[in-house]
């Protein structure tokens, strides 16, 4: 028989745990991260309890008693305030906590099972006063209290008893008598009690007798064991005596369908299992970690707890909050948030293909939420292997929240992500920063798609020398999806490639692979399933300026676009990429709309040849020193982008592109933006109207508060918005644009990211 305060001896002889970060309470707070309680005292968290009708953590200690914890902790005192709590129970009907003791000298002596009634303890062991309970487990339909005990006075192993409110029987049975028993779960369902063995086997009672259940689990010893009463699944944490050291070393995770056992994890330490049926999760402590299993991929339980042992568990249905003792450092807890509801409830979606959190990148999601209510969201992380990673937020009223993905997903990772949102008008973006390669510094930022497609066209892209091009693909749905890249090249007509994304994942196709070097080529990208593409470039332009940049597709072409952004100012470029898909030639005709004081609206036409793209340098169209919007039209369809490269001020080098917008409208949503130190961010708004645009801009910070700003946009014209000035420095912001006239908006931004320097911009979102 194991002490749960001996358990971890061995581990603690070879490990130093350090915590990452402390927190203070904050209950409310729903994110990935750990925070400290604060608590309970003197003594190590070595049993945990939640009783959910009155919001209280019971938490067992190896020297000092009970303690309760409602956002302070407080002894519970008592007769056991001295004894080494083994193990809790609640009995949420009566409103009742047992507790397994001991005394807190080593070695232990049994004290039996106390009662507290909320008030006071009492002792109710009766025949098993002497013992040391090694675990306990209730029976809500039966009122029936399980005791797992062991004879200190004897050194026997005394069996499972069971209380009835007034005296304990012992279950008797195979396992009565024989090795000791480290755990009980038990079954509410199908009225089963489960016990799992210092010898490394599990037995089931149904009432009467008990039934060896081992079958092939090949451990020594069971250290814990976890009820899914969702699935009807029983998972024990199980070691294996190692005689080279004298110790236990981990053996996993089982998992017991009811007729055999499969492993589900490798050779970590499992202390202690909880099981959320919420979110159909179960939560283990480790000698390293919490870690949570979707009955799929076992991955870390939130952020700041690697590295920490954890003796116990207790989960909170009520509040959506996971707690752990650990070794060392108290009680911790983790705020996880309600789950995800059913699409049919989703207000806002979006898809973003893209996302790396490898070596030299850095990637941000981050959300604007306009309301004057809190919005309830949820990221799913999808990867290449087809594993997922879900997490919730609750973003504040007329707010923005940043979340970083490499903390959340880890590094190394190829991520896309789902957004969903019970809010309206929640809007969400995926800022990127990198050093490509280690040699081309720069960023990209994308506003997600709203919805999964099986058409996506790209009017940009080249395999020139120095520019590396990618498409990322997503495919959030159940089945495979099969490609037809459809590259339409500039001089040369239509190449064809093929690939294919498996279901929940996410692939990544280099454009030179598919289609050779030294090419300009617009793209459209055909599915036989709805997905989400992006299209990430990377480059060295002219050998000087590098950085990247990065789109979402559009679903279909079209007779109008618009691009607010654009400039021929010293040390910038700017190039229109226009993408005929159609069997004809395509005359597009183009209208740039100056500065202030610029001069006026200059018109140009292109022609286009059928499944081609041409490349136009707007800085030869429209001559140099201009700020220029541009108006696209056609009486055929068409697509159109705007790629830029720059050394902005002579210091920061890079570029960024934006697929147009298709109509005008009155109002504009973007997530993303900052006036910190080494960023500069600007709106530009164009209006392509014959009245001026009367505009309020509404800044949103990160605290919560609103700024609004009013601006005139003269009619067929277009208006730059320096944010850093209007909405004042050191503000990390969303911004909402609403005009009387119907506009276009745009948002580039320029930075030193540290060190990496470039630029990104997107359009505006609008609903």
């Amino acid at each position: 028989m194991r002490s749960k305060t001996l358990a971890f001896t061995g581990l603690l002889l070879i490990t130093v745990f350090m915590l990452t970060q402390a927190m203070a309470p904050h209950t409310a707070l729903a994110d990935p991260f750990w925070r400290d309680s604060g608590g309970p005292g003197n003594g190590e968290p070595i049993s945990l309890a939640y009783d959910s009708g009155h919001n209280l953590l019971f938490a067992g200690t190896d020297t000092n008693g009970v303690w309760k914890y409602d956002g302070t902790w407080n002894n519970t005192g008592g007769g056991v305030s001295s004894f080494a709590i083994e193990s809790l129970a609640y009995d949420s009907v009566h409103n009742l906590l047992y507790a397994g003791c001991a005394t807190s000298v080593t070695p232990g002596a049994g004290r039996g099972v106390w009662k507290y009634d909320g008030t006071s303890w009492t002792d109710i062991s009766g025949v098993i006063s002497s013992c040391i309970i090694e675990s306990l487990a209730y029976d809500s339909v039966h009122n029936l209290l399980y005791a797992s005990s062991y004879d200190s006075a004897t050194g026997t192993y005394k069996g499972v008893w069971k209380y009835n409110g007034t005296g304990w029987t012992d279950t008797g049975g195979g396992i009565s008598g024989s090795t000791p028993s480290s755990d009980l779960a038990y079954d509410s369902v199908h009225n089963l009690l489960y016990a799992g063995t210092d010898g490394g086997t599990v037995w089931k009672y149904n009432g009467i007798i008990w039934a060896d259940i081992s079958g092939n689990i090949s451990s020594d010893y069971i250290n814990c064991l976890g009820y899914d009463s969702v699935h009807n699944l029983l998972y024990a944490g199980s070691s294996i005596y190692d005689p080279s050291i004298y110790s236990y070393t981990g053996d996993g995770v089982w998992k017991y369908d009811g007729t055999s056992w499969s492993h589900t994890y490798g050779t970590s330490m499992f202390e202690s299992l909880v099981y959320d049926p919420g979110h159909n999760l179960l939560y283990a402590g480790t000698g390293q970690s919490v870690m949570e299993y979707d009955g799929t991929t076992w991955t870390n339980a939130g952020i700041g707890m690697s590295g920490n042992s954890i003796y116990s568990l207790a989960y909170d249905p009520v509040h959506y909050t996971l707690y752990a003792g650990t070794v060392f450092h108290g009680v911790w807890y983790y705020n996880i948030g309600p789950p995800m509801p059913p699409p049919s409830q989703w207000k806002s979606t979006f898809y973003f293909a893209e996302g790396y959190t490898g070596e030299n990148f850095q990637e941000y999601a981050t959300f604007e939420n306009p309301n004057g209510t809190a919005a309830d969201t949820w990221i799913t992380c999808m990867f290449p292997d087809g594993t997922t990673q879900s997490q919730y937020y609750s973003l504040a009223p007329a707010s923005r929240l940043t979340v970083d993905m490499n903390q959340l997903v880890g590094a190394g990772k190829e991520v896309s992500m789902r957004v969903v949102s019970t809010g309206t008008g929640m809007v969400a973006e995926r800022p990127m920063y990198f050093n490509y390669n280690g040699a081309w510094t720069g960023g990209s930022d994308a506003i997600g798609a709203t919805s999964a497609n099986t058409s996506w066209y790209f009017a940009e892209g080249n395999t020139l020398d120095d520019f590396d091009e990618y498409i990322t693909v997503l495919n959030p749905g159940d089945t495979t999806a099969n490609i037809t890249f459809h590259y339409m090249v500039e001089g040369l007509g239509q190449k064809d490639a093929s690939g294919s994304v498996g279901a929940h994942s996410r692939a990544t196709f280099k454009t030179r692979d598919q289609i050779g070097s030294n090419l300009n080529a617009s793209l459209h990208l055909s599915s036989d399933q709805p997905v989400v593409a992006e299209r990430p470039m990377y480059f060295n332009y002219h050998g000087a300026w590098t950085g990247g940049h990065d789109v979402v597709g559009a679903n279909s072409p079209a007779k109008s676009w618009y691009l607010a952004e654009g400039t021929t100012r010293d040390n910038f470029e700017e190039w229109l990429c226009l993408q005929n898909p159609g069997s004809s030639p395509v005359i597009v005709n183009a209208r740039y709309m100056l500065g202030s004081g610029q001069g006026d609206p200059i018109s140009k036409s292109y022609t286009v040849p059928a499944r081609e793209r041409l490349t136009v340098s707007v800085n030869k169209e429209i001559g140099s020193n201009k700020d220029d919007s541009v108006e696209l039209t056609s009486t055929s369809d068409f697509i159109a982008e705007r790629s830029m490269y720059f050394d902005y001020h002579g210091a920061w080098t890079g570029g960024h592109d934006v697929l147009g917008a298709n109509a005008t409208t009155a109002t504009w949503y973007f997530a993303e933006g900052t006036t910190r130190d080494n960023f500069n961010e600007w709106l530009c708004l164009q209006n392509p109207g014959d009245s001026d645009a009367h505009v309020t801009i509404t800044y949103y910070t990160s605290s919560g508060q609103a700024i609004p700003k009013d601006w005139t946009v003269s009619a067929n014209s277009r208006l730059t918005v320096d944010v850093n000035q209007d909405a004042g420095a050191d503000q990390d912001i969303s911004a909402k644009v609403s005009s009387d006239q119907p506009i276009i908006c745009e948002r580039p931004m320029y930075f030193d990211y540290n060190g990496w320097t470039g630029g990104h911009d997107v359009v505006g979102f609008t609903p």
